[in-house]
Formats: C-alpha cells, sequence, structure tokens
C-alpha cells in the first residue's frame, strides 16, 4: 500500500510540477519511512523497561562521560536535541534514579548531569540485548553494504547539518505568502 502511495504521489506530482525530482522526493519518502519504523520498534521495546529511545540516548551519552559530568548544553549538541527537550529528559532519568544533577565545581552557575550506579547497570544490561536483537534483524545485511549504507548516511547528515545549525535559511516561502490570492496581473 505504501509503494502504491509513493507511485500515485509520484505520478501526480510529476504532471503537476514541471521539473519535479522523483529520486529525492523518493529518498526522502524511504529515510522518512524507516526512521518511524525505527523508531517505533525501539519505543516497543524500550518500553518495557519504562524508558523512551531519547532517554536512552542520554543515558548512553552520560555513560559515556561516566568519568566526569556533563553540562546539558554538552548533551543537547551531541544528541543535535534542543536544551528543553534534554532537561526534560534529563529530569526524567533523576526521578528513575539513573541520573543526578550536581553543580559545577568550576561555574556555580552551571548544572552537570551524572549517571548513577543504576543508571550504570541499566545501560550495561540493556546495550548487549539491544545489539544483540538489532544484529539478528539486520543480519541479512552485508557488513560491507552496512558500512555502504553508513557512508551514504553520513553525506546526507553533512548535506543537512548546516540547515540544522541555522548556518543557511531555507529556500521556501513564508508562511505570509502561503495561500494569498494574486491579482493576476503581472
Amino acid at each position: 500500500m505504501r509503494e502504491q502511495y509513493l507511485n500515485k504521489l509520484m505520478e501526480r506530482f510529476g504532471e503537476q510540477f514541471p521539473g519535479f525530482d522523483h529520486s529525492t522526493v523518493r529518498m526522502i519518502a524511504a529515510l522518512s519511512n524507516t526512521y518511524r519504523i525505527l523508531q517505533s520498534v525501539m519505543e516497543r521495546a524500550f518500553s518495557v523497561y519504562g524508558i523512551t529511545p531519547q532517554s536512552m540516548d542520554v543515558l548512553i551519552a552520560l555513560y559515556v562521560m561516566k568519568d566526569r559530568g556533563c553540562l546539558l548544553g554538552e548533551i543537547s549538541e551531541l544528541l543535535m536535541v534542543s536544551p528543553a527537550n534534554i532537561t526534560g529528559l534529563v529530569e526524567g532519568l533523576v526521578k528513575k534514579g539513573m541520573a543526578t544533577r550536581i553543580e559545577d565545581p568550576g561555574d556555580r552557575r552551571k548544572r552537570l548531569a551524572e549517571i548513577t550506579p543504576r543508571g550504570i547497570a541499566f545501560v550495561e544490561m540493556l546495550v548487549p540485548s539491544s545489539a544483540e536483537f538489532f544484529k539478528e534483524v539486520f543480519a541479512s545485511i552485508t557488513t560491507k553494504d552496512k558500512r555502504q549504507l553508513c557512508e551514504r548516511l553520513g553525506q546526507i547528515s553533512t548535506l543537512l547539518l548546516p540547515y540544522w545549525e541555522k548556518r543557511k535559511e531555507l529556500c521556501l516561502p513564508g508562511p505570509k505568502s502561503i495561500g494569498k490570492k494574486t491579482s493576476g496581473k503581472t
């Protein structure tokens, strides 16, 4: 059904919009669809433990930096998630006893997040079992193909990163120009 929808979309847009780039739209649709499916699988797998994939990402970042605390801004940059979302995710981990917040010894105005022994034990239990699960899921994909996919995704990330960092303006019409009636005069 999804493939039929995409074919109809390509046909309709191809007719309606001259110069429509089918391959780029198909690539975006494939990336978006794959992300949604993967996110859903991870949400269901992690929900058994009462944690979200986003919280797990934060917990892993804290685990990797367990020898020192981590500023929330650092986590935000690492995971490419807004500082407000990181604050909420860290607070959720604090409530679960998997992280703590402490004062930054170098700057009392700043707060650091640290992983707790409970958080460490959780990561060390969940990461190997998750890795084994996904190893089985993707067993039919060769190591070479996995590497090539990582390279291609890296290329796409590199192209998108300046837009995420707001270094480049999007070339889309502003909200005020969408739906605006024109007088027909040129």
